[in-house]
Order: C-alpha cells, then structure tokens, then sequence
C-alpha cells in the first residue's frame, strides 16, 4: 500500500520566549558567520530553556554538519523527522547533511519528499536536480528543472537544462536551448560543437567551430577545442601565432588561470603538429603551471582509500559478501589509467550488437559512502542506482560497458556491488600514459593529479601496483590487454575481450570506429577513426626533457617492456 506524503510544514510555532526568540535569531547569524564555537555555547545555554525546542534542535543539527559531525546531525534530524515527518527545513537540512557526509542516496530521499512538499521551491528543485545528476539521472533532473526554467528564463538556467538534455541524449532539445540564449553565453558555439562531436557528427560540430571563430576567435575554450579535435583542419604553424598573439595582448592580463592553461595546452599541440618539441613542451609546462591545484590533499586521501579497498576486499571477504551484491551479470567495466586507451577498449566491446556503452559513469565515488557500511540493504540500493543510471534505452542489452577511469581505484566496491561483473584492465607503456596525460586539460577540478609530475608519477605507480593486485586475486573476472598489442593485432584482442564479457562473436566488433554511441572522453574524435599506431612510442620526441621521470619509473617501464603480449 502506497502511503500518501505526510502534509508540508514549513515553519513551526516560535517559542512563546521572547528571550528563546531572540537567541535564535543570534544564533542563526552566528552560524552565517560560522562563528561555531560562539553559537554552541549559546546553543548550550538555550537548550536548557527549552530542552524540546524543536528550532533550538534544528539549529544543533545545523551546527553539528557546519563541524563536520555528520552521523550525529542525520540521527537528530532523523529523531525530529519522526514526530514531525512534514517539516521541510528538518528535510532540507538532513539533504545537506547527507551530502556533507557523501551519502548522496539518502540525500536524494531526503529532497525528494522536501521537493514533492514543496513543488514551487526554487533552491530545493536545484539542490534535486544537482543531487540527480551526481547520481547520473540527467532525465529525471531535466523534470524537476524544465518547469522553473520555464519561469526563470535564465541563460544560466537555460545553458544549465541544455547541458542535461545533451547529458539525456536529446540533442534537439539540446542544441535548441543552446540557441534560445539571448544575448549568447560564453563558449556557447563551442558547447553545441561538442555536443555535435560526442555523437560522431563531425562535419555539423566543425560548423559550429566556425561560428565560433567569427564570433570569438580569442576564446581559449575554442582555441583549446580546436586543438584537440579539429587539428588537422587548420594549419599548426598558424595556430601557435595565433595563440602567441593572444597571450601577449594587452587583454592577456585579465585572463583567468583556466584559460591561460586551456591557451597553453592548446599551444602545446599546435608546436607538436608542427614539429617544434622544444616549444612543445615548454608550453605544456607553462600550461600545467595555471591548470596545477595549489595542493594534491584529495588526491592523496583518495590514493589511501584505494589501498584500503584492496588490503579489506580480498577474494574470502567478497565470496562473503556476494549474497549482499546484485547477481546481474550486465557490466562490464573498462578501466585504466587516463589517456591509456580505455576508451578505444569501450568501443571496441560496445560496438557488439548485445552490448551499450554509459561511458565515463564515474558512479562509485558518489555511492562510495554507502557501500563501506558493508550493509547488505546499502549494497543492494547502491547496486540498483547504477542500474537505474543506464538509460532506458539501453535497458535491453545484455552488457553494459560502464568505462569509469576511478574504477582503478574502486574495484573491490564494483565487486560488491556486482559479484559476477566483468572488468577489462587497459595498460600502456608509463611514459606514453605519463605525456599523453600531462599534456591534457581534463578540467580544473578533474583528475588533477595530471597536472603536476610526482603526483602523476605516484599515481601511475599507485595503479599499476592496484590493476596487478586485482588481476591476481580474480584472474577469471579480471582480462588485462596492452594498448600497443591491441592497435598491432586488433582482430585477436577484440576477440579476446568479447569472449571475456561472455558474449558470442560479432563482426560488427571489427567496425568500432563507424558505431553511433556517444564517446565524451579526451579521445572522442580519435575514436571515429580505425586504428592506428602513431600515438605508440610518442613520448620519444621528449626523452631528454621526461629524462626524470623515465628515472622515476624505471622499474614500471623494465616489467612493461619485458611482459609478454
């Protein structure tokens, strides 16, 4: 029996106190301010006024996710939630709590039931849709946004709901949002080029790459896009001067950090087509100098809990747990190091006619929380989310290629969630992965440890120690193939790949480079094309500059080179 949601309360009765009255309101500054340790003393004092405050209880609770008390603060909420089920401050609050604390599923319900109370809400829509897209549902965002859209009329908004419909699949609905933006946003043209290119229309994205360059040809996403995708359609010699012009400008001055690191990848690129290594890398260098985060903190905590995984998810503990897991045998997972060709591996595997491609899902780090409870309620609901993010026309396949880069690090909790999940680990020589990656804008705020040399070099490190571990523990589930054995003898690889998903031979698989399936990586032109072997060995033409780190990864390059095919 489907209950009905309990009635909104948005506010409760304030205290007959004038004194109480008035302490909240101190109080409630005083965590704007987040002056903590001033508010919990008042707290403290207000409390024993009124012990069953449930405004006093709401502002412990906010106090505790402000410190970092995460589990402390859901429990209260939850005991306020029970006798008053309605209120939606208490919801909005255990929402931002649960998120504080990564545990994005709960936060969902939470926003939910705020946003099913409260439909007209602005900020609780967004926090919705935000909440949905982490959880890669973009359709089910797109619901919840497309009404206040309507209303805002926002080219922030607009841009935002055209970025989902791209996300969804709905590239009509994408392209006419894009349009619809008046006066046009920045990076306009070059948004609507790659969501032209994800899906393989080359020809159209090229048009919109060409109104871009009529209406910014300064643009450092333009130029960086261009760069990448389009190189062999403008002459390289007359790139890097463009972009040398542009970096010496007056205006140059007032350029962000972002883009002078998108201006120095792409001139990197540009002295690389061009034959200029020298150049080439001092550019690259310049660029990784803007792109570099002042600190690698996450990277190293996250570099932690990778090893963590590995040491507690042995073979015994998740024959342990398997009940716990989702028996379905659907994903697939590509993964590697960034730039090692795990993308060209998706393709390849997704081109089978009973087979699909999500791309990058990226879905573990966000359900990560949640499975290291070890409950079998939690795995079964974390298991079930990424099902729920395949679309729905992808539903009916009988493998679906989930090619998540942090699945490197997340293996063990893919193997919880799916005890009968298959994984493909793609390797590449180090200093080819090390260049290919260093030289990339991935984002300021992805894969950062690309961006400057011993975080890359241990992350290298940290991953290979990692695909060698898993390939030892679970031989049967886990196929190891070498991008330079692949690109040399395609046929037997794709071969070897498709009978460990399971499935029967196709020679559709052969074809890869002409299948329709969106591709969103770094190497999403490069895919359209057959194979080919002139990104083997690049790292060459730097041998004296990357000297250092060929020193750091003697050891990783000796056992490559050495491995049989």
């Amino acid at each position: 029996m489907t209950y009905p949601p309990p009635k909104a309360l948005l506010r409760l009765p304030p205290s007959r106190n004038k004194r109480v009255r008035s302490g909240i309101a101190a109080i409630r500054l005083l965590l704007r301010k987040a002056l903590l340790q001033e508010a919990a003393v008042q707290l403290q004092q207000l409390q024993q006024h009124e012990p069953a405050n449930v405004e006093i209880a709401l502002l412990q609770a906010e106090l505790l996710t402000l410190g970092g008390d995460h589990d402390r603060s859901c429990q209260l909420l939850k005991q306020i939630l029970s006798r008053h089920p309605g209120l939606v401050p208490a919801l909005v609050l255990s929402a931002r709590a649960h998120t504080a604390a990564q545990r994005h599923l709960d936060a969902l319900d939470a926003l939910q039931l705020a946003h099913q109370l409260t439909p007209q809400d602005h900020d609780i829509a967004k926090q919705l849709a935000e909440t949905l897209v982490l959880l890669r549902c973009p359709s089910k965002a797109i619901a919840v946004l497309a009404p206040l859209v309507r209303k805002s009329k926002s080219p922030a908004d607009i841009a935002q709901l055209a970025g989902l419909h791209d996300k969804a699949g709905n590239l009509e609905e994408c392209l006419a949002g894009y349009d619809s933006i008046r006066p046009p946003i920045p990076d306009i043209h070059v948004l609507k080029a790659g969501a032209l290119l994800v899906r393989g229309k080359k020809s159209d994205a090229r048009a919109a790459v060409d109104d871009a360059i009529l209406a910014a040809p300064d643009n450092a996403s333009l130029r960086l896009f261009v760069a990448k995708n389009f190189a062999d359609d403008f002459d390289p010699a007359r790139q890097a001067q463009e972009i040398d012009t542009i970096l010496a400008s007056p205006g140059a001055s007032t350029l962000s950090a972002e883009d002078r690191a998108r201006l120095g990848f792409a001139l990197g690129l540009a002295h690389e087509r061009n034959g200029d290594f020298a150049k080439a890398f001092r550019a690259v260098e310049e660029a990784n100098s803007h792109a570099k985060p002042e600190c690698f903190t996450k990277d190293q905590q996250l570099e932690k809990v990778a090893l963590g995984i590995a040491e507690h998810f042995t073979k015994a503990r998740l024959a342990q747990l398997a009940p716990a897991g989702n028996a379905s045998q659907k994903p697939v997972f590509v993964t590697g190091l960034p730039r090692s060709g795990t993308t060209l591996v998706e393709q390849m595997i997704a081109s089978h006619p009973d087979a699909a491609s999500v791309g990058e899902l990226e879905l573990i780090p966000a359900l990560k929380q949640s499975l290291v409870s070890l409950q079998s309620s939690d795995i079964k609901r974390c298991a079930q989310a990424w099902l729920d993010a395949v679309p729905e026309s992808k539903t009916d396949k009988a493998r679906i290629v989930d090619k998540s880069i942090s699945t490197v690090l997340h293996t063990g909790l893919a193997m919880l969630m799916f005890p009968r999940a298959r994984f493909v680990f793609v390797r590449r020589h180090p200093m080819d992965i090390y260049w290919s990656a260093y030289r990339e804008m991935f984002g300021m705020n992805a894969l950062t440890f690309t961006y400057a040399t011993q975080p890359l070099v241990r992350h290298i490190q940290l991953s290979e120690h990692l695909m060698s571990v898993w390939q030892q523990r679970f031989p049967d589930r886990v196929l190891t193939v070498k991008y330079e054995d692949i690109v040399n003898d395609p046929e037997r690889h794709i071969r070897s790949m498709i009978a460990h998903t399971g499935l029967d031979w196709s020679d559709d698989c052969l074809e890869f480079h002409k299948s329709n399936s969106d591709v969103r990586t770094a190497s999403m032109a490069q895919v359209r094309e057959p194979v080919y072997k002139s990104s083997v060995g690049k790292w060459q033409a730097y041998h004296s500059q990357l000297a250092p780190v060929a020193t750091a990864l003697a050891d990783l390059i000796a056992n490559y080179e050495k491995a049989p095919a």
